[in-house]
């Protein structure tokens, strides 16, 4: 994936000479200047600011150049833009905000006392009150504060100390979110209110969560396991051709003591050491693997089982664990998948563990086919309504066995 397929109008704006995304917002007083230099008689233009004829800039507003506001802007009063600032046509920007060296795209809504820092906006954005999109993380030593960022399921040093986020086109924020530098939301993802998103953080949290209450968890996963996931699993079992059975992310290994029981030689993978010391109390041999550094070898499987283990793992990340879960299966190796129904990706809490919380991604059935389509051919689909709470997607794919690597 590339930033137009965050932010389409993205490329329409930006000179192709300007690589990333995070030397765009660098060079922004260039880019700025140069547009500029472009525009006609429609605009008022003095000292680097070009204010459409149409837009309104309330009374008290601070306007520093380069600047652009596009037609049909709204500026509230109080508002400080600064060091290079692109408006695209139809923002509205409420009173008492900040943003500076920033593109924001048609129709985006940013409320009142917002923080826009060194981010790239996409189109039809809401951003609620009190939202921030920071970018410098003054907290971290001198060795760590250049901006990472994961893009394509890969983490980017991106060489600036300053760059806050990439927002996709249609995305929701709620009022006083904190999106950390380096946060790059796909369009139409939504942040709820008062979360904080920290995408190269969200291991420790879940981890938190499961090592915390791994015990809860097992008594839970037992349950579900015994209701609509058993069929789900007899389903994958019955596709592989082999024996040898990875349960990725096995949490507490319910789902992996039935695979054993039923003749498969099974590998529990999970990145927390209490899970897995359940796993091995009922005699089930672990593995302590993140899937972000991945260790499995190459064609090691018949089977990769993954219920409910990636949406776990931020969405820019998940075509490179399934690329990573086809590496590790044998030609014609089987693929079992379940992820949530819906959009965008979230950290939530949960009463029955408190004090933690746990970062979900949601999924569109035409999102996972077309991230599997290259590598695998679809076996089994299926969904499964878990007390009217929530939709499972349920998937069996097979390898294919022309390898494409």
């Amino acid at each position: 994936m590339g930033i137009s397929d965050y932010v389409q109008d993205y490329g329409k704006t930006v000179p192709a000479s300007y690589g990333d995304p995070w030397e765009a917002t660098d060079k922004i007083k260039d880019i700025i200047r140069g547009i500029i230099r472009g525009l006609g008689s429609s605009f008022h233009i003095s000292d680097d600011i070009a204010i459409h004829k149409d837009a309104v800039v309330e009374q008290q507003a601070v306007l520093k150049g380069p600047l652009i506001v596009g037609k049909g802007c709204f500026v509230g009063a109080g508002t400080y833009l600064r060091d290079g600032v692109f408006l695209g046509d139809d923002v509205v920007i409420g009173p008492h905000c900040e943003v500076k060296s920033s593109f924001i795209f048609g129709k985006t809504r940013v409320a009142h006392l917002n923080y826009v820092g060194d981010s790239i906006v996409g189109r039809d954005v809401n951003i609620e009150a009190g939202a921030v999109l920071a970018n410098h993380g003054n907290e971290r030593d001198g060795q760590e504060k250049t901006i990472k960022a994961v893009m394509d399921g890969k983490i980017i040093d991106t060489g600036v100390i300053k760059f806050g986020s990439i927002v996709g086109d249609g995305s929701r924020i709620g009022a006083n979110a904190v999106l950390n530098p380096g946060t790059m939301l796909l369009p139409g993802s939504v942040v709820g209110r008062l979360e904080h998103v920290d995408q190269r953080g969200y291991q420790h949290e879940v981890r938190e969560a499961y090592d915390r209450y791994a015990k809860k968890f097992d008594e839970k996963f037992g349950a579900h396991f015994r209701g609509a996931v058993k069929e789900e699993a007899n389903i994958f079992l019955r596709n592989l051709q082999g024996k040898d059975v990875i349960d990725l992310g096995s949490g507490p290994g319910n789902h992996a003591e039935y695979f054993q029981r039923k003749g498969f030689q099974v590998l529990c993978v999970d990145f927390s050491e209490p899970m897995l010391q359940l796993c091995r109390e009922k005699g089930l041999k672990t593995g302590r693997m993140d899937i972000e550094e991945w260790e499995l070898p190459e064609q090691s499987a018949d089977g990769i089982w993954a219920y409910a283990c990636l949406l776990h793992v931020p969405k820019a990340k998940t075509a490179h664990a399934i690329e990573n879960i086809y590496r590790t299966l044998r030609p014609g190796g089987i693929f079992g998948l379940a992820v949530k129904e819906g959009s965008g990706e979230r950290f939530e809490t949960h009463e029955d563990y408190p004090g933690t919380k746990r970062l979900f991604a949601y999924f569109h059935d035409e999102e996972i086919r077309e991230m599997t389509r290259e590598r695998f051919d679809l076996a089994h689909f299926s969904k499964t309504n878990i007390k009217n709470k929530y939709v499972f997607l349920n998937y069996v794919l097979r390898a294919k066995t022309e390898r494409k690597i």
